[in-house]
């Protein structure tokens, strides 16, 4: 993995990030990457699905790629989605066609859906998260405790 995967929101490792507690499912993510790459899904994941929902920065950049390929009205399948990381030189920085291929190594996925909510779920408690520890820190910033 590349720094690139660490986390957005403390910029540690993604195993520190995990230790840390900050909520992630990256096996999920890798079996619904791996359901689309087979052509499960498709536009209707990528309709529900943002590349923020991704935690590792990998997946959000092969997301991206699929995304890019449903937009142009393309499957989500490894051979589109490797063009399309190719175009933007980004293939290689992701493990090349031996990452998309480990990822395409899953079972059909009957309950798509389900991981797909785990993987929204997941993200929303990022945000949540990230937001409200701003908040304390500036809370903690600007004032000081009431005398």
């Amino acid at each position: 993995m590349s720094k690139a995967d660490n986390c957005p929101t403390c910029g540690a490792p993604p195993d520190h990030a995990l230790q840390r507690g900050m909520p992630a499912a990256v096996d999920v993510e890798k079996f619904v990457l791996g359901a689309l790459l087979n052509g499960q899904g498709g536009e209707n994941v990528t309709s529900v699905l943002a590349d923020d929902d991704f935690f590792l920065e990998t997946h959000r950049v092969i997301y991206r790629g699929m995304q890019r390929a449903v937009k142009q009205g393309r499957a989500t399948n490894r051979v589109s989605t490797a063009h399309a990381l190719l175009d933007r030189g980004e293939l290689e920085g992701i493990g090349g066609n031996t990452y998309l291929a480990e990822l395409g190594d899953v079972p059909e996925l009957v309950n798509l859906d389900s991981y797909v909510s785990i993987l929204r779920d997941k993200s929303t408690l990022r945000r949540a998260i990230t937001l409200h520890t701003a908040a304390i820190q500036e809370c903690l910033l600007e004032g000081s405790p009431a005398a």
